[in-house]
């Protein structure tokens, strides 16, 4: 997720808290990557089983550095997401295979992991919350936390559901935009508002942005047209 007028989310009204319906009952709009970068159309639900302990601990001695690094990058993340999906929402995909999905600096080591993360997925969500979270440090009056206190505000929020990864969302489709930076800090309080309104889930196209999310190109947005004001039509 180049200097443009965000009007994403400074929207008011129908089309901010549209934007948000798509995580209510838990749900993201996640990037699902191929291998080769590319953001291919389709709607599939992803696992949301967090990983086990012995999972994380796995991953942890195998693989490290790279899966630190791997949170602190938008490009990786959204392979995380990938893998997530290719688990599905039954959290019964086989590792072996859904691994290819990775950044290629986790392929390897990750399958080492393949018995300790079956059903699961690789990263929790404050994981990658906290992971995109520190492209907001220093964004204007953004207070963006991090390291052990990002995941003490994470898990208070998780008591909410669908607020992190809305939050999440804001994060990562505004690349350290200030006004979207907000929303995910939860400063203003436009995922809070959505998920509070009532407002009954959308269909969204997965991988991509809906109406008046932030964009820089058409191939982000469900409707492939990115307008010259850097919201998706």
């Amino acid at each position: 997720m180049v200097a443009r007028v965000v009007v994403g989310c400074l929207a008011i009204g129908f089309v901010v808290l549209q934007s948000c319906t798509a995580v209510l009952g838990m749900e993201r709009a996640t990037l699902d990557l191929s291998t080769d970068g590319s953001a291919p159309p389709g709607s599939t639900d992803p696992c949301t089983a967090p990983p086990t302990q012995d999972c994380s601990l796995c991953i942890e001695q195998n693989c490290g550095a790279a899966f630190a690094a791997c949170l602190d990058s938008f490009q990786c993340r959204a392979t995380l997401d990938a893998y997530a999906t290719c688990i599905g929402e039954s959290c019964s995909g086989a590792p072996a295979s859904c691994s290819a999905k990775l950044d290629s600096s986790l392929r390897t080591c990750v399958r080492g992991c393949d018995v300790e993360c079956t059903g699961t997925s690789l990263a929790t969500d404050c994981d990658l919350y906290c992971g995109c979270l520190g492209s907001c440090v220093g964004v204007g009056t953004a207070i963006a936390p991090t390291g052990q206190e990002c995941f003490t505000k994470c898990e208070v929020d998780l008591a909410t559901p669908g607020l992190v990864p809305c939050q999440r969302d804001h994060c990562e489709w505004g690349k350290g935009r200030e006004n979207h930076c907000l929303h995910a800090t939860g400063q203003d309080p436009q995922c809070l508002n959505a998920i509070n309104s009532g407002l009954p889930k959308q269909q969204n196209c997965f991988g991509l942005s809906e109406r008046g999310w932030f964009c820089d190109v058409d191939s982000e947005c469900c409707s492939g047209d990115c307008i010259g004001t850097g919201a998706c039509k």
